[in-house]
């Protein structure tokens, strides 16, 4: 997420022969509804605002946990 191509998410899929999860996608569309990302023909990248929180939105896409950055925020 820390390029501004961003990141091929069926680019990655195919290079790794594997599906991401339904979960993950519902994820990606929650940082995006909050502004923190952008989707934009399979590929998703920060926005502006997303890029001071990348860190934390990559290992909550990677390694998603019960206490999210997301659910701190209004």
């Amino acid at each position: 997420l820390r390029r501004d191509s961003g990141l091929n998410v069926a680019g990655v899929e195919k290079e790794f022969d594997l599906q991401l999860p339904a979960e993950w996608y519902v994820r990606v569309r929650q940082f995006a509804d909050a502004g923190w990302l952008e989707c934009d023909g399979g590929v998703v990248r920060a926005t502006p605002s997303g890029w001071v929180i990348a860190s934390s939105i990559t290992e909550e896409l990677i390694w998603p946990k019960s206490a999210s950055i997301f659910e701190a925020t209004p």
